[in-house]
């Protein structure tokens, strides 16, 4: 059987989001993605000030390391400061000035890092107006606000929008030869990233492929560059059911890697990673176990035991022992993640939600209901703190919480949750018809189950209405209304 065809479980498999060394880019394309601290921390502020913003600074450059933490009263320090400076320079400058610009930018960064995402996207655009007037129609710093824009809206999942922007930002950087190439390369990636996250995939593939023929062309074979853009190409084939295309292309990536790095560096071991992912998507169960292994002693041997790189590995190998039924190894690998992510990343992630998930995924099927249910809850209310209700994730949380639930017979705290599922799916307007489909039957299913739990408590007549839904779904003729059989 294909790998594709065994996730139908409630588990989340926490993929690599462009083939996994694509995802531990900057999640901002441009190379400046932090605070201006030349003008800002030069205009009058303290030593204490400075170290407090340089702090700031520090973590949102800190992609490699997501250990450093801005602490809340920090972070308002932070915009407090900010505010103060974007006040004072407009002030100073009534007019369109470039030091406003970048008081607004400055301020921008530290709301977005607060995940104040909406609030960020509207100084960004700010930013961008007044670099227009400032710049004339093409320059980098319009390019730069471009992106800033665009990236805003992809963490609002506006990716119609995000893609109009990136391709602004691109035809205007292919008209400033002095730019470096390299940054045109990772503007470029953000507008081919857009083109995948909608489903452009055919779109985004032939987007690739001529990126990594250029690269080939400037760089040569053997280069990180031309590594990268091979991934880049895989990522945009997923889900096409052209999974040995996959592993060829990340099978030269590894090879190139190995080249530049030797046999042993964390680049090394996250194309490793990348090569065990498309060998388990093609069902090659057994390869892809002994890639995954050679991956994580690699990683636990350079990075040591504590790395967010190790709990990502530990999470994949958990994972395919998930999905073969090998649930006593499972456990203790998700657990060592979970421990990992909580230490590196503070009490609450998205990933340590994903953690939490795929625990309780296992748990539900050891039997370990008590314990599965609690991880669910907290997965369940980290991921509406995080992410909102409307995000896959949040309802990935719900549907575990409600099979653990429906298990337990506790169908009184079921009910609700399943109600609620319902009718977020009909608001979800990317729901499939299937996803739609299945939520009726299993709320027919719930009732007939809970009717022959508890009967004459009516349950069965709620049964009978949701399955005539079904049924109207279904378009299929309902008939009179029957008589239901009294419990």
């Amino acid at each position: 059987m294909k790998w594709k065809k065994l996730r139908k479980l409630e588990i989340v498999v926490t993929k690599p989001t462009r083939g996994e060394c694509g995802a531990e880019l900057p999640a901002k394309v441009l190379r400046k993605h932090h605070l201006r601290s030349g003008s800002v921390i030069s205009s009058g502020f303290s030593a204490v000030t400075a170290l407090v913003l340089l702090a700031g600074m520090v973590a949102s450059r800190s992609q490699t390391n997501p250990a450093i933490i801005v602490s809340p009263s920090e972070r308002s320090e932070q915009e407090y400061q900010f505010r103060k400076e974007l006040d004072r320079q407009k002030k100073v400058h009534p007019e369109a000035h470039q030091e406003v610009a970048t008081a607004l930018n400055n301020l921008a960064v530290v709301l977005r890092d607060a995940k104040r995402v909406v609030e960020a996207e509207q100084l960004f655009r700010e930013a961008l107006a007044m670099q227009r007037k400032l710049r004339g129609p093409d320059h980098f710093e319009i390019a730069d606000s471009l992106c800033d824009v665009a990236t805003m809206l992809e963490k609002q999942g506006k990716l119609a929008g995000a893609e109009e922007l990136y391709r602004e930002a691109v035809t205007m950087l292919k008209k400033l030869p002095a730019v470096d190439y390299s940054v045109r390369l990772d503007v470029m990636h953000g507008l081919g990233k857009t083109m995948v996250d909608q489903g452009k995939l055919a779109e985004a593939e032939t987007f690739y492929r001529e990126m990594l023929a250029d690269v080939r062309v400037r760089f040569g074979g053997v280069h990180e560059e031309t590594a990268k853009h091979l991934d880049y190409v895989a990522k945009s084939l997923e889900n096409s059911g052209r999974e040995k295309e996959i592993e060829v292309l990340r099978r030269e990536s590894l090879t190139i890697r190995r080249k530049l790095f030797g046999e042993e560096h964390p680049k090394v071991a996250t194309s490793l990673n990348d090569v065990a992912v498309a060998l388990r998507d093609q069902g090659k169960t057994v390869e892809a176990e002994k890639v995954f292994l050679e991956s994580l002693g690699m990683r636990r041997k350079l990075l040591g035991t504590n790395d967010l790189a190790v709990a990502r590995s530990l999470n994949y190998l958990a994972t395919l022992y998930f999905y073969t039924d090998r649930l006593a190894e499972a456990e203790p690998m998700y657990r060592e993640a979970l421990t990992i992510r909580r230490e590196q990343l503070g009490p609450e992630h998205a990933d340590i939600a994903t953690s939490q998930h795929n625990l309780a995924a296992v748990l539900e099927k050891e039997g370990e209901l008590t314990e599965a249910e609690r991880l669910f809850r907290e997965a369940m209310a980290m991921r509406k703190k995080l992410l909102g209700e409307s995000h896959p994730d949040f309802r990935q949380a719900r549907v575990g919480l409600l099979n653990v639930l429906n298990k337990q017979h506790d169908f009184t705290a079921a009910e609700p949750l399943l109600l609620e599922d319902e009718a977020a799916l009909k608001k979800n307007l990317k729901a499939t018809r299937e996803e739609k489909r299945d939520q009726l039957l299993r709320l027919r299913n719930f009732y007939i189950e809970w009717a022959v739990a508890s009967p004459g408590t009516g349950k069965m007549q709620k049964a009978s209405e949701w399955g005539k839904r079904l049924l109207e779904f279904d378009g299929l003729p309902t008939g009179p209304t029957q008589k239901v059989t009294p419990e």
